[in-house]
């Protein structure tokens, strides 16, 4: 195998950062041979290559909602296991999450908070929410999750009013409401503890000069209040799943 630069002297010379944003750009997968068709299904099993395991089949025996697929909705499988990187590199043990879907991310949330953690996860929908009583009985950490049912922005209000406290706040639902759950969230933090905004990019329309959808005002005004932030804060956006955005109080 003939030895070669990464990069000619014309790309070392040319190339941007935003042309180094993610793996299917041209210069970060300049050396991919195979079927261009195949190149998101290969890059998903190089991702899943180091997990434990690499399906929710292998992992969970999960009832879903007929005629809606888990993955048009769910966090994927690789920001899943993120979440419980997150956790345990923080050791964290008190999670709050909005938006409890089928409770896939509430099972990884719960498994990562270990024996002596608690998750308080909310979910409007009451087909949502009963479907995800019965995934948490069934994958065995029902004991470990506080299931409420109810609207995010008042049950998160609620809370903050009260004084409840947790490690990491988890914010994926109601998007059109985005903008006003940052202040609650943060009140909520723990010291040393993390707010995970998911969906930030919204399917492209924080991207657009004005966003089209009622939702996606709702995540530009989270991004500007998340960008205004100042002091002893850390911050950043990532470029996975549907774009996540990481808010770390020191």
């Amino acid at each position: 195998m003939p030895a070669r630069d990464i990069l000619t002297q014309d790309e070392l010379s040319h190339v941007r950062n935003l042309d180094r944003i993610l793996p299917s750009q041209p210069v970060l997968s300049k050396y991919f041979n195979g079927d261009r068709e195949q190149f998101y299904a290969q890059l998903e099993s190089l991702l899943h290559s180091v997990l434990p395991v690499r399906t929710l089949a292998e992992k969970w025996d999960l009832v879903g909602k007929p005629d809606v697929s888990y993955s048009s909705l769910g966090s994927d499988f690789n920001t899943l296991h993120f979440y419980q990187l997150l956790i345990r590199l923080g050791r964290y043990e008190r999670v709050l999450e909005l938006g409890t879907f089928i409770g896939v991310s509430t099972l990884f949330l719960a498994e990562a908070v270990g024996a002596g953690g608690k998750v308080t996860s909310v979910e409007l929908g009451q087909e949502f929410h009963d479907i995800a009583k019965v995934n948490l009985e069934r994958g065995g950490y029902a004991g470990r999750v506080e299931l409420l049912k109810g609207c995010a922005m008042e049950t998160l209000t609620r809370l903050a009013n009260s004084g409840m406290k947790y490690d990491l706040v988890l914010i994926d639902a109601a998007k059109q409401s985005y903008g006003e759950m940052l202040e609650p969230a943060l009140a909520c933090l723990n010291p040393g503890g993390l707010v995970l905004v998911d969906d930030v990019f919204m399917n492209g329309d924080t991207l657009n000069r004005t966003p089209s959808l009622d939702k996606g005002e709702g995540v530009r005004a989270m991004l500007e209040k998340a960008s205004a932030l100042q002091g002893d804060v850390s911050k950043v956006i990532l470029p996975i799943g549907n774009g996540l955005l990481l808010i770390h109080a020191r």
